[in-house]
């Protein structure tokens, strides 16, 4: 499963406020070659962004946000337009969560980002992943 999903070097930063849900798609993700660092909030997500926009020099700078669309100090809809005011160019974003699926998709859709329903198939997550990826080199 994992051999064909392999994207070495390409950085994900997943925003998530649930632990297990964070080691899971740390482990999937890291497991197909990607390199992966997480925040458990809004606000958090928006200073690691914030940081390696700044330091160019920083070994981490997200190719694509895996966001939880329901975090416990914002919505992932606030921390995109949060994104797209204070930087030029921010990675493709992917909202998680177990929204019902219209308003996922009207989520997704109002901030130009792609959407992945809870609980999610790990082959629906890749041609995500790699929909996001391959757009955003395109």
């Amino acid at each position: 499963m994992f051999g064909t999903h392999v994207h070495d070097g390409k950085q994900i930063l997943v925003v998530e406020d649930h632990p297990e849900s964070v080691d899971l798609l740390q482990m999937i993700l890291e497991n197909a070659g990607y390199r992966v660092r997480s925040a458990e909030t809004g606000r958090q997500a928006l200073r690691a962004v914030a940081a390696a926009s700044a330091d160019r020099n920083s070994d981490f700078h997200p190719d694509l946000i895996l966001l939880d669309l329901r975090l416990p100090d914002m919505n992932g809809v606030d921390v995109v337009r949060e994104l797209q005011k204070s930087h030029s160019e921010i990675p493709p974003v992917i909202f998680l969560s177990a929204d019902p699926p219209q308003s996922l998709e009207e989520a997704a859709r109002s901030v130009g980002a792609r959407a992945v329903r809870k609980p999610f198939d790990f082959d629906e997550l890749f041609q995500a992943v790699e929909g996001a990826l391959n757009k955003a080199m395109a």
